[in-house]
């Protein structure tokens, strides 16, 4: 049986890491980077500005439009309430993203 650390790991496709692009990567090598967000994912999100993902999040509610945009429930750390992708914050916020589906993935 694993330990919590151990699943963890798993769970994290083999490693931890407080960097994003680390923790992309570990999920793109993995073959577990998707387009469609599942409650449990996790989400990664890109900031333009600084031309990578720079922000993580948990994924606890989808719903999808039949033929348009999808909005996302997350649940993430160190973030501001009411800011969207906000990294500078020193809180756990739970916020809603909409999102068309070609904005996900990718660089995204």
């Amino acid at each position: 049986m694993m330990n919590s650390y151990q699943a963890g790991k798993k769970l994290l496709c083999g490693e931890y890491t407080s960097f994003t692009v680390s923790g992309k990567g570990l999920f793109v090598r993995a073959k577990r980077w998707f387009t469609e967000p599942e409650i449990g994912d996790i989400v990664y999100f890109y900031h333009a500005s600084m031309g990578r993902v720079a922000h993580v999040g948990i994924v606890v509610d989808v719903i999808r439009g039949i033929f348009g945009p999808f909005t996302i429930t997350t649940v993430e750390g160190n973030t501001e309430p009411g800011k969207r992708f906000s990294r500078d914050g020193g809180s756990v916020a739970e916020k809603r993203y909409t999102f068309h589906k070609n904005e996900v993935g990718g660089k995204h």
